[in-house]
């Protein structure tokens, strides 16, 4: 089955053999058919032992075809004559359409045996199959759909205890047509779903040439329902004639002459002995029938399969001496509840184009059965993904649905998932997971445990549910991508590994030992699972090749925070640790590797900007009073008091190594200070004041001030909404820039890059380029704080919604957006590798940001569908 081998492996070719499982989810049991666009095969659902029929595409450029296919399933719902679509997927990131599996020959064998057999095809039964393939069609097209490929092949005969019922298959050319036949069926119906006009260009033959309408070799504008009534009655002269054809041909050539010219060889030179009603010279109803429907032209051909079904059964009636009765009743397992909500799901993950139809049928369960749990689940998780709920929404809702409910685990699972997929709620989400005795027995829950620890940086921990799940049947490719991920994390802290970091990509240096287990895990997994283009990443990483730094910001952890809202946080160079001040008074600095408070000390006077000095351990604060205030961290005690302004600082920045010190006041006035000269005096409080190195003056009231890590270069923000470049020497040149006062303003560590922001918009966030002297505006709105990391390619920025976006600064796009709080973030820092962030609310809370671009995992939350036929 190279075909399948093509899909599931990722290097070389593996053998698949019956019992192999795929995606851990299904397991293989045989090829059931192959054609030009897509193939089949039978699985077995794991967790549920269903048999499926799992038809997958096996081209790229038939990838829209097969959508269109997908999509035409989806819309006929279930009926008795037509294989139903159970659900559409994703496996392992390939396109793949789960049907009904049929048990049965196809009419197509039915046919052959009946050329040695009469008795397989005789009158009865002959009508019975034509009755039900007209019932079957009717509904096809009730829906909108042309099959256009209808033929023996495509018609399974299911077993049962009469003569089988009739099962229409292989939407693979059908045709969506724009505006579907009003439906008699429930208001819930397929015509929700997005019709698409056909993919063929005119002229362009499709179908089973001894099957076509002579309206599908010259014209796709004219194919409409009655090429359908074309092939049906070609199907039906073969049944009556046990394997005969009204033409003869042996190429599409020869079948297109044959189509549109010849007249069909009349039924009674073919049809079987058994069927006496042909020896008779004179016409009959079914003589005409037939032959109606291989008319030449569309208006020659009956209206549609309801009166072809009407005829049918009168004759039927006449023939056999009594009435047909067959009932129309769908015998599948699926509610309709159940089957709606698997339409939605799939239309969701068909693409976000489907989102609306997705909700209108979401919406139209709960509103008629609001106790039905999964579409309840998948409308509150849609509307997380599509923003119309905020994460804390989202969470209440399922909380509040978590109370009232008996399967708590699916509500846990779309809880905790949803949050893992916004990469927030980390310890909301862990305290609800370790009340889970059990959770071995829910492995969903035991993934999304392992997730959560592993992005908290539990590597070990997390490496323990992996290891267990991965062991199980019901291992995911992702399980395997995670273990390994996690143990390499755990070799990182230990120093057995090395990051090696580049402009725009890194690599891994990996003892052999532990490339080899690498490997073997792997392997395994791709064995057993198949394999996503996250392993295919895996596979360089572990090979030391240098991979694309992919920004993967989440949730890191929580700090205790302050008892009133942040009003300055900072996080040193070096990520170790956060220093933070609340309107409490209170400056606390943080370990952040083990999340907990260093110390913390209080300040009677008002704080108004703070800087760290990491080489000496020190942490700068500026003073409402104009002073400045340097404490040792290390001793935890008061190290400098300095006079240095008369006017509230609203700057301070270390630079130069960190040996010197930037200040600036309201009044204009920006000082450099020699730290190692003002650490020489041994009192700790001048009452004269300290001399400045340096003194620059600004002609204006200034708000904040920014200055690179050498100190050359100070950009100053003035209260009118102004941009000031301080030179060394001489005037500072004033930018009119915001439309008010300016509330921060930071050098990227290159130095190529800064970026300044006021509240209001337009233009409250501008970006200058440093080095051609060019600037890019931003209008954001209701935005708080920024930081940027070293390299100038991101800023983050934070919102009173409680969201912080992260930008790309070189394509001008936003990357992600993370919620945070609630309430507003007041402020946030970066550091300069970009791999550590943290914000401040205002209330009080402190949350640490990491990005892992070394080996991000999957966090997307499933929607919840039903399985079973």
């Amino acid at each position: 089955m190279k075909d399948l081998e093509k899909m599931y492996a990722i290097s070389g070719r593996i053998n698949i053999k019956k019992g192999d499982i795929l995606a851990g989810k299904y397991r293989y049991v045989k090829k059931l058919g192959m054609g030009g666009m897509g193939a089949v095969c039978l699985v077995s659902d794991i967790k549920t032992q269903e048999m499926l029929a799992m038809k997958y595409c096996l081209s790229e450029d038939h990838m829209d075809r097969f959508e269109r296919e997908v999509l035409a399933w989806l819309q006929l719902g279930q009926h008795p004559n037509i294989v139903s679509a159970i659900y559409f997927d994703r496996i392992n990131n390939k396109p793949t359409l789960f049907i009904e599996y049929v048990k049965g020959p196809t009419l197509k064998d039915v046919i052959k045996q009946s050329q040695t057999d009469r008795e397989e095809l005789y009158l009865e039964k002959v009508l019975d199959y034509a009755i039900q393939i007209c019932r079957g069609m009717d509904h096809l097209h009730e829906k909108g759909i042309i099959h256009r490929d209808l033929n023996p092949k495509n018609i399974i005969i299911q077993e049962d205890d009469g003569f089988g019922i009739v099962k229409i298959t292989d939407l693979g050319l059908s045709k969506l047509k724009v505006l579907p036949r009003k439906s008699k069926s429930t208001k819930m119906s397929g015509r929700h779903l997005a019709a698409k006009v056909e993919l063929t260009e005119t002229n362009q033959v499709l179908g089973t040439p001894q099957y076509m309408s002579p309206q599908q070799y010259t014209s796709s504008k004219e194919v409409n329902e009655s090429t359908d009534i074309y092939a049906f009655g070609l199907i039906l002269y073969e049944m009556i004639s046990c394997g005969k054809f009204p033409f003869e041909a042996n190429s599409t050539t020869g079948w297109l002459h044959a189509h549109l010219y010849r007249p069909p060889r009349h039924i009674k030179k073919q049809a079987a002995v058994k069927i006496s009603l042909f020896n008779h010279k004179t016409r009959n109803e079914l003589y005409e029938l037939v032959m109606s429907c291989l008319a030449k032209t569309n208006r020659e051909r009956p209206a549609n399969f309801a009166a072809i079904e009407k005829q049918l059964e009168s004759i039927y009636e006449q023939l056999c001496k009594k009435s047909y009765r067959r009932s129309k009743i769908s015998a599948s397992s699926l509610s309709k509840w159940e089957e709606e909500n698997n339409k939605a799901v799939s239309l969701l993950k068909i693409g976000n184009e489907h989102a609306k139809a997705a909700r209108d049928i979401l919406n139209n369960i709960h509103k008629e059965n609001p106790e039905f749990l999964y579409a309840h689940l998948n409308l509150l998780l849609l509307q997380l993904k599509t923003k119309s709920f905020t994460l804390e929404e989202f969470w209440l809702e399922t909380n509040s649905l978590l109370q009232q409910t008996s399967d708590t685990s699916k509500v846990i699972e779309v809880m905790v998932g949803g949050a893992l997929e916004k990469r927030a709620y980390m310890q909301k989400s862990l305290q609800i997971l370790q009340q889970i005795q059990d959770i071995e027995s829910f492995p969903n829950l035991a993934r999304k445990k392992a997730k959560w620890l592993y992005l908290k940086g539990e590597f070990q921990q997390a490496l323990k549910i992996l290891e267990m799940l991965c062991e199980k049947d019901h291992a995911t490719v992702e399980d395997f991508y995670d273990r390994v991920g996690a143990m390499i994390h755990c070799e990182i802290l230990n120093d057995h590994c090395q990051i090696v970091p580049k402009a725009d990509k890194f690599s891994l240096v990996i003892p052999q030992d532990l490339r080899q287990k690498s490997w073997d895990i792997l392997r395994v997994g791709e064995k057993k699972c198949g394999v996503n283009d996250a392993l295919e990443r895996a596979k360089d990483i572990i090979a030391g090749g240098e991979v694309p730094k992919t920004p993967f910001w989440h949730e890191y952890g929580q700090l205790q925070g302050h008892k009133k809202p942040i009003k300055k946080i900072i996080i040193t160079p070096n990520g170790l640790n956060v220093v933070s001040i609340g309107e409490d008074k209170f400056v606390k600095v943080w370990d952040v590797k083990h999340k907990k408070l260093i110390c913390e000390f209080k300040i009677e006077h008002e704080i108004t900007c703070l800087t760290t000095n990491l080489t000496q351990k020190q942490i700068a604060l500026g003073l409402q009073s104009g002073d400045i205030l340097l404490y040792n961290l290390q001793t935890k005690c008061l190290q400098k008091k300095v006079s240095a302004h008369k006017h509230p600082i609203v700057g301070l920045v270390f630079c130069n190594n960190e040996s010197r010190l930037v200040s600036g006041d309201t009044n204009g006035e920006i000082k450099q200070w020699n730290l190692k000269e003002l650490l020489k005096k041994k009192k700790i409080w001048q009452l004269k004041g300290e001399k400045p190195e340096k003194k620059y003056t600004v002609q204006t009231q200034l708000s904040t001030l920014g200055v690179n890590l050498s100190g050359s270069r100070i950009i100053a923000g003035g209260n009118d909404g102004s941009i000031y470049f301080v030179p060394q020497e001489g005037s500072a040149v004033k930018i009119d820039a915001h439309t008010s006062h300016i509330e921060k303003i930071l050098i990227s560590a290159n130095e190529r890059v800064a970026v300044s922001m006021c509240k209001l918009p337009p233009h409250n966030l501008i970006l200058w380029d440093l080095r051609n002297n060019g600037k890019m505006h931003f209008s954001l709105e209701n935005i708080t704080s920024i930081a940027i990391t070293g390299d100038a390619k991101y800023i983050l920025v934070s919102t009173e919604e409680g969201f912080i976006d992260i930008w790309n600064t070189m394509k001008k796009i936003k990357l992600q957006r993370i919620e945070a709080y609630s309430n507003s973030i007041s402020d946030i820092a970066v550091t300069a590798d970009a791999k550590m962030a943290v914000s401040g609310a205002k209330n009080g809370a402190i949350t640490l940001w990491a990005n892992n671009y070394v080996w991000p995992i999957q966090l997307e939350q499933s929607y919840l569908k039903s399985s079973g036929i």
